[in-house]
């Protein structure tokens, strides 16, 4: 009963944070008002973004055959966002953002620096979130994580047995990630953050092991169990149609061809902006090569970025009868929403 009451405070504490962090900083109006240009189809928001997803690294420590990065189909180049780097931006932007995702390619905890920017960051009065594969490099990292004021952590674990982990993920670390999730919980304790969460990726392999994920998170005792849909690009090693679940419901509407939903618009590049490793920002976390170069944070302000020329062709774009961007063909705000299976 306690285990249950404290798992419902450390929720309430996250829905309380974020809620004071947009009404505190007037990002409810701006969200709003930039959505209303996206509604009649302007492509200049007058308001900076409140959601800003930051690439630490795209470096990573799996070979997951399903990402790029894992796989080797990653064509830029690789390496880690400095701090400073980081802390420049922040220092011109914290008073409209409220939420900062440290996450795109890699694993963002083999960036040294990662907990300075945790710790700048969460001293700015920002809800801070980071997804990772759960493998760290020392069992540091697990303190480390609760003491560095982290608001939020999605685990990837995407699968619920050994042998399905090591042949879609390239590497035999199941039981150690599992370790690592219940070191984490145990290390927080009666403390309220953050906020963990476990994810399950949808493939054909795991479209039956729903009710086995959840009951594993159960086991786990972790905060919040998430099922996602997986995505199969070009840049896959399996993608090809037997990789899918025969489930539709399972299914990102995009490979149903769903044309109504998939050409519907999307309304992130009003909200939100990418950043990668080396400070080129782009429109979201879909350009993972970084072809949308919209500008970069180290010899530009944001400000200048978001409404730039580049960012306004992008938006007029998306607005136009016929998306021309290749990287919204997977991903629609109806679809990008239809993407995750709730369980919990």
């Amino acid at each position: 009963m306690m285990k249950v009451f404290h798992k419902n405070l450390v929720y309430l504490r996250k829905m309380l944070f974020l809620l004071y962090i947009f009404a505190s900083r007037g990002r409810f109006i701006a969200i709003s008002i930039n959505l209303l240009y996206f509604a009649f189809h302007k492509a200049r928001p007058p308001f900076m973004p409140s959601f800003i997803q930051i690439e630490p690294t795209n470096i990573c420590n799996l070979s997951c055959s399903l990402c790029p990065c894992g796989n080797g189909q990653l064509t830029r180049p690789k390496g880690n966002m400095p701090f400073h780097t980081f802390k420049s931006f922040l220092d011109k932007n914290h008073g409209n953002l409220a939420f900062i995702v440290f996450y795109n390619m890699g694993e963002p905890f083999l960036n040294e620096e990662i907990f300075k920017m945790i710790n700048y960051a969460v001293s700015k009065k920002i809800f801070v979130k980071i997804s990772t594969n759960g493998l760290f490099k020392d069992k540091d990292t697990v303190k480390k994580i609760v003491d560095s004021g982290l608001d939020e952590l999605l685990i990837s674990l995407d699968f619920i047995d050994r042998e399905s982990y090591k042949l879609f993920k390239g590497k035999d670390n199941f039981d150690e990630v599992k370790s690592n999730v219940s070191m984490l919980l145990k290390e927080r304790g009666s403390a309220l953050k953050p906020f963990i969460s476990l994810q399950l990726l949808l493939v054909r392999e795991n479209q039956d092991k729903i009710p086995a994920f959840i009951d594993l998170c159960r086991r786990l005792e972790v905060d919040r169990a998430v099922v996602k849909k997986a995505r199969v690009g070009d840049y896959c090693k399996k993608s090809d149609p037997g990789f899918l679940p025969t489930d539709k419901k399972y299914i990102r509407d995009f490979y149903l061809n769903d044309k109504r939903k998939v050409d519907s618009g999307c309304l992130r590049p009003w909200v939100s902006a990418t950043i990668l490793w080396d400070g080129a920002v782009v429109p979201c976390c879909l350009d993972m090569d970084g072809k949308y170069k919209l500008g970069d944070i180290r010899y530009s302000t944001l400000d200048k970025i978001w409404n730039g020329p580049l960012s306004l062709d992008f938006r007029r774009a998306m607005l136009g009868k016929k998306n021309t961007a290749p990287i919204c063909r997977e991903c629609s705000i109806k679809s990008y929403f239809g993407n995750f299976i709730k369980v919990n």
